[in-house]
This record gives structure tokens, C-alpha cells and sequence, in this order.
């Protein structure tokens, strides 16, 4: 028999608001004057709605149903109380598994059989798309007059595309009632999390007229859908998660590694952070995860693969520091890859003194492996590789979204503001910005801006920075997109953008003649980065500096091939080192990366070639995170000075020798190149009278006192006065001739020319312009070997296309560059 046809006619806007704590979806209070319900019938048929004050389940009133159904097909007819929910809003019924509503029969139909009582539910997924019909039905309760019946609704979609609706879930309006796949489709999912309308039916199966009443109140959504704990799907790291690791251990997502040649994986290398071997790779969960009703059930599962270490292995779960449930295995170190399951009800309480409890089921921040102390150390090196860690079954999406659009840049003072359109039909995705002085074409060989950007927030603002001083620079800029499950669109990029970045100060070349005394006068001629409340400084919430004079500093930094020099001239009013972890005292924290960082930023310590160091500056020693054996680095005496200054603050002294830092870490001897490009940061803990911390003062906006465990998170700056490009290579090898690309280029009006002499000699560097003509010569001298920088000042010509060309000996090397006035 054929049923009735439903079309809902709906226009939503792309921009979502959802409510998701409160369960009542509907009181029925006050329908009758509610603008966002509507009727729904084929005439003669007719309805009317109007609420009861003295018979209902809670509330002011519940509402009375009253259908009058017309002869109108031979399959039927139907009467509807239709819920159309106001454009750019959606009832969010994910986190939910049935509905709930109360229903009471105060006039049956005259032929019983021939009606039924039907919720619909229509999504709309995108914007554009159309809506998109469920249904659900329920064939005798309003064959009978009835007291107050609790009707529970499964939340559940049926995969029909005939047949009949079912008191088992919903099924898509089906195909065999002549659905119109043009009008009436989207993507054939249920979308828990976009229902637009829904819609409370009576309908008649037959050509006979007939009536029915009844009474409703009290609809809810009820239940809690369990929503999968998914950590890696095997491709990256959903959006909601954060990777980052601990106890000098670094961990990357490595392409094409995985169980399965189209599969990633996960590879954590061990550290050593102390002689008792704690090292870990850790996940925040943003916002927190329930698997409350799944912990009974459920198994927290991951493949995994053991080069080599087999000691045993601690798999936890967090609520808080004092609330930890963990699991233990001891991988068998074959280098083959195992699948592992875990119930959930089977973790114990981590034993550590601070731990009261097991981790809450419904409150899960944090996921982690971890060695370390009792059960079983970590050894520094080893490799363990993870493919697929989740609860449940989830369902795993590994198809990226599409670009984004509009993308646009904005010049402000010293920065430039970048906005974009976020990209329809994608939930808890992020962004992720680029830029370069070349045309973007691998966003792999771009600078990257800023990574994880929210849904919603569509403006960055990208500070501008250049060594030492002001500087006329050119940017390309890109994005992609980075959706719920960690996949990563195609990028989007724009033309270059003129604007000025400020200078700032920088790593000295001109090392002092030192002396670990407390007298900073041998550091005049290097510039100090300044750090204050008032400016070139930034307060980590929740905590509290009062002004300069309570906490600010200038930190000098310099360098030669043996030494970092360190000097931190701190303000402070009060000063307190009453406890014993120095953090809690009056101490600042350099956070430096030893290497020269272009690309992605480093979110975990590293070691080797790319290391990155956690500098604790103490009252009696310089201290050094993830030091093996112990973190202290060094004592005062020759090379290491603390002390307080009248008539308030204290000054630091440290000179800090490469080799040590190698030594001690087995990391790659540094070597200092004029124009690396440095990361950095500082955090400076204030601890004033009360003897603990109180303020943190920090270098970068977004450190959050969280720089100490993302290295994402820091600044940069330069070594000596000039900088090198993304493409100009390792600069370190300088026994070569080579002639860099210009930077910035495009330029207005200047820009900067780096250069490698293989040997000394004469050195002729001449300008041409696109038709060979010569224009003007920059060097016409005898130099030494090694790097050189030179800038050109266009101001005198017109905008165009010109050559550059270096001579020295045999060498002879010319690059293309563009004046855009």
C-alpha cells in the first residue's frame, strides 16, 4: 500500500548554534503561540492544537492532538504538528540514543487498524543541501483510549530503503513512497547533529474518514550515546587531541609506516629523563571524553610494534594528577606489529603517592604511554610504533575535506591580519596557515604561521618580525584545512602581500668578555630582549604580576663556536626561593632550539641534529630539563652567577658550553651561523611574599605556561644581524660558493643578498635589468671566504624585474629578483 508523501521545505544557514546540555526538547507549555511550530495536513482534513492545564505529566500544560482526516487517497491521509527550528539552528541529538516523550489517548479512531502514530526527523547536513526525511512509527498506541503512556523512541537509523517505518528505529523516508532523490536526499546518513525539523503525525492508512485525540508532553531527548575515544585512526591525530611528549622522548607521525602500507603510524622514540628512566607520549583530550556507559563493555584497544625494548610498558587514562588508571604490558620487542585490547574495567589505580583514585570514566583529559620507576624503565633510543588506538567501533573517516575559500590578507602595523571562510559541512575542524617569499605550492617548503586554529574564529593575526631592525618583506600566504579525524585538505593561497616587520632584537655574534660576577657591564653592546607586563611580554592567566616593577626583565644573549652566553637583568620586588622545585620560586626559564627552523614547528622536544633545551636558572644552580642521571647543569662559580641586585631584583650569569650540552644529551655539536633562525622563549616565575608561585610571565602570547612540553608554542629570533631563507640550505657548509636568493622578494625598496666564498679573493657583485643593461655594482672588492651579506636599496628605480650577479674566481652564479614599488 502506498504511503504518504512528506516533503519538508526548509532553508538553513551554514553557521550553527547547538545545545547539547539540556535534555527537554519540548514542554508543550505554550505551542499554541510558538511562531517555530506549524500544521501540516491535506484539505478537508483538518487540526486543532491547544493546550490542557489540569491533565498533564510536568510543567504548565500539555498539548491536545485533534485530527480530523478527510477521505482524500486510497492510501491515506495525515495530520501534523511540524517543529521547523530557526535558520542557523539544529536540535543536536548525537550524544543521545532514543527520545522520550509521554502520550495519552482521550478519543480512538473508529477503525483502529487503520492508523498509526509517526515521528519524523529531517536533517540537513551542508548548507545548500536539501532536507532529509526519518522516520519512525508506532502502530497501536492510539488504538485505545489510555491513561499517561512513557513512549521511549530508538534513536536508531534503520538501513532501509523499503518497506515500512518500525518502533525499532528510523528509517529514510523510503524510496517505494516515491521519493524524489532531487528534493528529498542529501547524503542518505542520519546526521544526529543537524536535525532542522521534526514532526509529531497521525496518519490514516485507508479512504475511510476518521478522527483521533490525543494528549503529549514532556518530549526529551534521553540517553547517552557513547562516542568513541579515538587517538590515532591510522592516518593522524583528530583534531580534538593534542600530541606531545615528555622526559626528552620525541614523537612524530611518520607517512606510509603503519600495519598496513596506506596507514601512518605513530613513533616515539624514548628519552631518558631521569636515572629512574620516566619518559612518556601523551595526548590531551580538548574538550574532556565520557566512555561512562561504555566502561563496563568496552576495550581500549592499539596495534603496536617493538624494535627492541621489551621492559614493561604503562598505558594510562587521567582525570587529574590525582586521578589515573593505567594498564601494563611488556611488548615482545620482535619488530613485528600485534594488536592489543585492554578492557576498560580492568584498570588499576596508578601507584604514585599523589594518586588517590581511578581515573573518572566520564571526565578523561589525558591518554598516554609512559616507563619510568616501578614499572619498568625507559631506555633512551628505543622505538615503539603505534597504528590505531580507539574504543568502540568508531567510524573512521581518512578522506580529506575541501579547500578553504576567501582567503584573504589584511597589512595592519607590523603584522597582517589573515581571514578565510570556514569550509561547509565539516564539524570540530581546524586550520592550519602558511607563508613564504615564493609562490606556495607545498605548503611542506612553507613557514607556517600558526597550526590548529579553530572552527569559528576565521582571523589570525600574523606578527611580523625581521632581525635588528625594520624591514620591507613580501609574503605568499596559504591554508588548509584540517578536519575532525586529522586529515588534511589541499591548500588555498594568495599573491604576495608588501608590509613591514619589526625588528627585534637577536642572538650577539659579539660574545662579552665574561664573567660570572653579577656585573652586566660587559653586556652593552648587545641588545637585550625586554620583557614586561608593559610590553614585549605576556601574563599567563589566572596568575597575577601587578606591574614592571613586580616582575619584568632584559635577557642578553650571545654566541661563538664554544659557548652560549647568558644574562637576565630581572626586576623584582620581592624576591623568594623558600622551596625546593625551582619553579615555585623567583627563577626564569629560557626555552632555546639549537638549529635553524624553517617548516613546521617541533610540538615535542628533539634530539640530534634539531635539539631543543629547557633551561632552569636557580639561586644555587642552572638546571636543565631531561638531563639523564640528574638536571643539574651547573653550579656558581666560573661560569654560573645568581644573585639579587639593589635595590630590588636579582641578575643571572651563565655561560653554558656546546660541547656539555652534546655530551650530556648526545645531540649534535652546535655550531653558530649568522642568520639562523632560532626558537625561543622565556617564562619567568614570580613568587613574591607567599613563598609560592603567584605570576608567570612569558615571551610568547601563546606559551600559557605550556612551553615546557610544546615547543609550537615559542617565538623565534635570529643569530647576529641578517637572516637566511627557507631555500638557501645549511648555510653551515660554507667552503662552497653558492649565491641565495634575495630576501624578502618581491621587495619595496630593500632587500638582503647572502653569499658563500668557497676562497678569498676579488668579489664583484653588479645589478642588471631585464634587458641586460647595467644597472649599478654592490661589491667590487677583495673578500675573505665564507658567508657574506650585503643589502640593496632599490629606492632609485622602478618597479620591474632585474638580475644579480656574483663573480669570484671561476664562480659565477645570477638570480632573478623583483622591485614592486
Amino acid at each position: 500500500m502506498k504511503k504518504v508523501q512528506l516533503l519538508i521545505l526548509l532553508s538553513v544557514l551554514s553557521i550553527s548554534f547547538v545545545s547539547r546540555g539540556q535534555t527537554l526538547i519540548e514542554s508543550f507549555d505554550a505551542v499554541s503561540t510558538d511562531t517555530t511550530y506549524g500544521t501540516l495536513l491535506e484539505a478537508p482534513s483538518t487540526a486543532a492544537f491547544s493546550e490542557v492545564t489540569d491533565d498533564k505529566v510536568e510543567g504548565a500544560a500539555s498539548l491536545k492532538f485533534h485530527g480530523n482526516l478527510a477521505s482524500v487517497h486510497t492510501w491515506g491521509t495525515y495530520v501534523q504538528r511540524q517543529k521547523v527550528y530557526p535558520e542557523g539552528t539544529f536540535l543536536d541529538l548525537s550524544r543521545n540514543d532514543s527520545l522520550s516523550l509521554w502520550i495519552k489517548v482521550t478519543m480512538p479512531p473508529e477503525l483502529p487498524a487503520s492508523f498509526v502514530f509517526r515521528i519524523h526527523i529531517a536533517d540537513r547536513p551542508n548548507q545548500g543541501d536539501n532536507n532529509e526525511e526519518y522516520i519512525y512509527e508506532h502502530t497501536t498506541i492510539i488504538d485505545a483510549v489510555s491513561g499517561w503512556v512513557h513512549l521511549k523512541i530508538p534513536l536508531f537509523e534503520r538501513v532501509v530503503d523499503s518497506g515500512n517505518p518500525d518502533t525499532t528505529g528510523f528509517i529514510l523516508f523510503p524510496a517505494a513512497w516515491s521519493r524524489n532523490p532531487a528534493t528529498q536526499e542529501n547524503n542518505k546518513v542520519l546526521d544526529y547533529d543537524k536535525i532542522v525539523a521534526y514532526n509529531i503525525a497521525a496518519v490514516s492508512l485507508t479512504d475511510v474518514a476518521d478522527s483521533v485525540e490525543f494528549l503529549l508532553d514532556k518530549f526529551e531527548r534521553t540517553g547517552v550515546r557513547e562516542v568513541p575515544l579515538v587517538v590515532f585512526n591510522g592516518k593522524a591525530v583528530p583534531g580534538n587531541l593534542e600530541m606531545w611528549t615528555w622526559g626528552q622522548s620525541q614523537g612524530s607521525i611518520e607517512e606510509g609506516a603503519g600495519s598496513t602500507p596506506q596507514k601512518n603510524a605513530v613513533k616515539w622514540v624514548q628519552g631518558d629523563e631521569w636515572s629512574n628512566g620516566w619518559t612518556g607520549l601523551a595526548w590531551n583530550i580538548v574538550p574532556p571524553h565520557s566512555l561512562v556507559n561504555a566502561w563496563s563493555t568496552d576495550s581500549l584497544k592499539f596495534k603496536l610494534k617493538s624494535e627492541s625494548w621489551s621492559d614493561t610498558l604503562r598505558i594510562q587514562l587521567e582525570t587529574s594528577g590525582t586521578q589515573k588508571s593505567m594498564f601494563l604490558l611488556v611488548p615482545p620487542g620482535d619488530n613485528q606489529w600485534h594488536e592489543y585490547g585492554f578492557p576498560l574495567n580492568s584498570a588499576i589505580k596508578v601507584n604514585e603517592s599523589a594518586v588517590t583514585d581511578l581515573a573518572d570514566p566520564s571526565n578523561l583529559t589525558l591518554f598516554q604511554f609512559v616507563t619510568g620507576d616501578w614499572v619498568g624503565s625507559g631506555v633512551a633510543g628505543s622505538v615503539l610504533w603505534f597504528d590505531d588506538i580507539w574504543t568502540g567501533n568508531p567510524d573512521i573517516d581518512v578522506e580529506a575535506s575541501v579547500a578553504p575559500t576567501n582567503l584573504a590578507i589584511i597589512p595592519g602595523t607590523y603584522v597582517n591580519l589573515v581571514t578565510w571562510s570556514d569550509v561547509p559541512g565539516e564539524d570540530g575542524e581546524s586550520y592550519n596557515i602558511y607563508y613564504s617569499m615564493n609562490p606556495i605550492t607545498d605548503v611542506a617548503q612553507a613557514e607556517v604561521a600558526a597550526t590548529k586554529i579553530e572552527e569559528g574564529e576565521q582571523l589570525f593575526t600574523h606578527v611580523l618580525r625581521s632581525p635588528v631592525n625594520d624591514l620591507e618583506v613580501a609574503y605568499y600566504y596559504a591554508i588548509t584545512c584540517a578536519d575532525d579525524n586529522g586529515n588534511i585538505s589541499d591548500h588555498a593561497s594568495t599573491g604576495p602581500v608588501s608590509n613591514t616587520a619589526q625588528g627585534v632584537a637577536t642572538i650577539s655574534l659579539n660574545a662579552p668578555t665574561f664573567a660570572a660576577d653579577g656585573n652586566l657591564g660587559e653586556w652593552s653592546g648587545v641588545t637585550p630582549i625586554h620583557i614586561a607586563p608593559s610590553g614585549g611580554g605576556y601574563i599567563v592567566t589566572n596568575t597575577i604580576i601587578d606591574s614592571d616593577d613586580d616582575l619584568s626583565l632584559d635577557a642578553y644573549l650571545a654566541v661563538d663556536n664554544t659557548y652560549l652566553y647568558v644574562a637576565l637583568d630581572v626586576e623584582d620586588d620581592v624576591i623568594s626561593n623558600s622551596q625546593t622545585t625551582t619553579y615555585l620560586n623567583d627563577s626564569p626559564d629560557l626555552f632555546l632550539g639549537l638549529y635553524n627552523w624553517h617548516g613546521a614547528p617541533h610540538t615535542s622536544y628533539s634530539r640530534g641534529a634539531e635539539p631543543d633545551y629547557h633551561f632552569r636558572f636557580s639561586y644555587d644552580r642552572a638546571l636543565i630539563d631531561g638531563l639523564s642521571g640528574g638536571d643539574s647543569l651547573l653550579v656558581p662559580g666560573a661560569d654560573y652567577y645568581w644573585g639579587e641586585k639593589f635595590p630590588s631584583g636579582y641578575a643571572v650569569e651563565a655561560r653554558i658550553p656546546w660541547s656539555l650540552l652534546a655530551t650530556k644529551f648526545g645531540d649534535n655539536l652546535f655550531v653558530p651561523v649568522e642568520g639562523y633562525r632560532i626558537p625561543i622563549d622565556f617564562s619567568i616565575n614570580d613568587a613574591d611574599a607567599s613563598g609560592t608561585r603567584e605570576g608567570i610571565l612569558t615571551y610568547s602570547p601563546i606559551n600559557e605556561d605550556q612551553s615546557w612540553n610544546n615547543v609550537s608554542l615559542w617565538l623565534y629570533t635570529w643569530i647576529g644581524n641578517t637572516w637566511l631563507d627557507v631555500e638557501d640550505g645549511d648555510p653551515a657548509l660554507v667552503n662552497t660558493y653558492s649565491l641565495s636568493q634575495n630576501y624578502p622578494n618581491p621587495f619595496n625598496p630593500t632587500t638582503q643578498i647572502i653569499y658563500t666564498l668557497e676562497k678569498p679573493g676579488l668579489v664583484t657583485i653588479k645589478v642588471y635589468d631585464i634587458l641586460g643593461r647595467f644597472i649599478t655594482t654592490l661589491v667590487n672588492e677583495q673578500q675573505n671566504s665564507g658567508l657574506h651579506t650585503i643589502n640593496f636599496n632599490a629606492s632609485d628605480l622602478s618597479s620591474g624585474i632585474y638580475f644579480y650577479q656574483l663573480n669570484s674566481g671561476s664562480f659565477s652564479s645570477s638570480r632573478k629578483m623583483i622591485l614592486m614599488k
